[in-house]
């Protein structure tokens, strides 16, 4: 992926799927920019990186970033204690405007928003 993908309309947040679908992610890697009303979620599309042995993909080969705009709260749980997650798919409640990223490894990821904007990219060491 050389270019972002940019999600602004509801009946399109599936639409990511494939790009999340079976890439790894640490609860460490999920920021909440309170300031910026933004999540960021660093992920690897790589199965061949270790992710347990990394303490961030942040700067890795292939690393990734869904990017969260018009982010009000964000509920990020360890809740099998393993840090590592993979994604499955991501849905979206418009009446309660609320992102849910489901794994494949129960865990909890919400982001509650006040409307969608979504942007997939790569991201360099610096981000």
């Amino acid at each position: 992926m050389t270019s972002s993908i940019i999600i602004s309309e509801a009946e399109r947040v599936r639409d990511i799927d494939d790009f999340i679908h079976d890439r790894w992610f640490s609860v460490q890697d999920v920021e909440h920019r309170k300031s910026a009303n933004e999540v960021c979620i660093y992920y690897s599309d790589d199965p061949g990186i270790d992710c347990r042995a990394l303490s961030s993909v942040r700067g890795t080969p292939r690393a990734m970033r869904i990017l969260v705009r018009n982010a009000t709260a964000c509920e990020v749980q360890d809740t099998q204690r393993i840090l590592w997650y993979d994604f499955n798919y991501v849905l979206y409640d418009q009446q309660s405007g609320v992102l849910r990223f489901v794994t494949n490894i129960p865990t909890i990821l919400r982001v509650r928003v006040s409307s969608v904007d979504l942007q997939i990219s790569e991201c360099r060491a610096s981000e």
